[in-house]
């Protein structure tokens, strides 16, 4: 049987061609055309589904019918819904000038048009709302200090220099009071006008500043302040006595701070810390940023006295911490004093003493007799060679005996000593 002409209903393999390392030009294969002729209608001649439910030639509802061409049906029909909606949208919306009796205003519009006239004239001036404000301003201003001017002038003075006190430095429950003379004038004259005694007055006006996040607390006023009304946070001061360990990757600094009332623990985190940034006016900087604001906490050291504000109080077992915030503030107040110019004089002083050698005490037991020289590789260095036994830490007794005789040994190209060797005994 002829290989060319196989079976009916035989399937054969063809061989492989052997693969050429080269291509000639005329051995490519010429590019396939494509011979598509399938019959339709031309995307004009479509006819769609308008949005009034009409069916209409696609060429005579655009003038371009051609850019839909290989669209689905559905899509145009879509499309041309989208398209009536957003016209409907457009000519609904009334420009300036152009409302007329043809346009009829439907819901609110409607209603705010028709009493136009009327809200135009119950609308006040410019200059009644001005005077509105300034006397509304005059009204709360003398409700305020209403306390204060009902006293009699003995009394008015005496809540003054109350006032002053607690802002002086004889105030030790906090270190600064961040409120005004006159207001805490004012609430001093609040609790006299209710019948309190001023030293009572006073006393109590007192314990309030101390519980008030708002002010710079002493340390031992943290534990027993509420910081409800300011949302976790408050403010102190204190001095470095101890810095931790960073043994955490969000941790810039720990320790603890410290005054005259307690102690108290601190975390800054590196999360607090932040940068301000805008796109750089360059165009053609792709992901360029200009630095307008950098917000960075100072490194702290042991015995600097720092303020704290804004950081939030937090509890690390029955004991008050804090912990910054981005909104947090970090002021070193004082730097610790440096040391080294104290050290250099006390060293100098010292020099012209007369020196006494120290005896070194030992804490083990005590041995007499000659001590035992080092072992030889407590000395070596990589290139000496040793020959057993070595006369630097061998004890003179055994070198003593009769049945050791001298040999020599090379330590090094340069270096000869002298060595013994063992003879055993007949």
């Amino acid at each position: 049987m002829d290989s060319t002409n196989p079976r009916p209903g035989r399937l054969h393999r063809r061989r492989p061609l052997p693969r050429l390392s080269t291509t000639c030009r005329h051995d490519r294969p010429e590019d396939i055309e494509d011979d598509d002729t399938t019959t339709g209608i031309e995307t004009a001649d479509l006819e769609v589904l308008t949005p009034g439910g009409e069916y209409i030639r696609l060429g005579d509802l655009l003038a371009e019918p051609e850019q839909f061409a290989g669209t689905s049906l559905e899509s145009i029909e879509r499309s041309l819904a989208l398209e009536a909606e957003k016209q409907r949208v457009t000519d609904g919306i009334c420009r300036p000038g152009e409302l007329s009796d043809e346009i009829e205003l439907v819901g609110h519009a409607k209603w705010l048009n028709n009493r136009f006239d009327e809200l135009a004239a119950q609308r006040p001036s410019t200059t009644e709302i001005a005077a509105a404000r300034a006397e509304a301003a005059k009204q709360a201003r003398d409700e305020r200090l209403r306390p204060l001017l009902e006293l009699d002038s003995d009394t008015h003075d005496e809540v003054c220099k109350m006032a002053n006190r607690l802002l002086s430095e004889d105030f030790e429950k906090v270190h600064e009071v961040r409120k005004q003379p006159l207001t805490l004038a004012i609430a001093l004259a609040e609790r006299v006008s209710r019948g309190v005694e001023p030293a009572s007055a006073l006393l109590r006006q007192a314990e309030a500043e101390a519980d008030d996040p708002r002010n710079i607390q002493t340390i031992g006023n943290v534990r027993y302040m509420s910081t409800r009304q300011t949302k976790g946070r408050f403010s102190m001061q204190g001095r470095v006595a101890i810095l931790f360990e960073n043994t955490h990757p969000g941790i810039k600094q720990a320790g603890v701070l410290q005054d005259d009332t307690g102690s108290i623990r601190f975390a800054i985190w590196k999360k607090s810390e932040w940068d301000e940034t805008r796109p750089t006016p360059d165009p053609t900087d792709v992901g360029g940023r200009t630095l307008i604001r950098s917000h960075r906490f100072p490194e702290l050291a042991v015995g600097d006295l720092v303020r704290a504000e804004n950081v939030i109080k937090g509890w690390y077992g029955d004991e008050a911490t804090f912990e910054t915030r981005r909104d947090s503030e970090l002021t070193i107040l004082e730097r610790a004093a440096d040391d080294s110019e104290d050290d250099t004089a006390t060293s100098e002083t010292a020099a012209t003493h007369e020196r006494r050698p120290r005896q070194r005490r030992r804490t083990g037991p005590k041995t007499t007799g000659t001590p035992v020289p080092k072992n030889p590789i407590a000395y070596w260095r990589g290139s000496e060679r040793w020959v057993f036994p070595i006369t630097d830490w061998t004890p003179d007794w055994w070198l003593a005996q009769e049945n050791v005789e001298t040999v020599e040994q090379d330590r090094s190209d340069v270096s000869m000593t002298i060595g013994r060797k063992v003879t055993p005994e007949q």
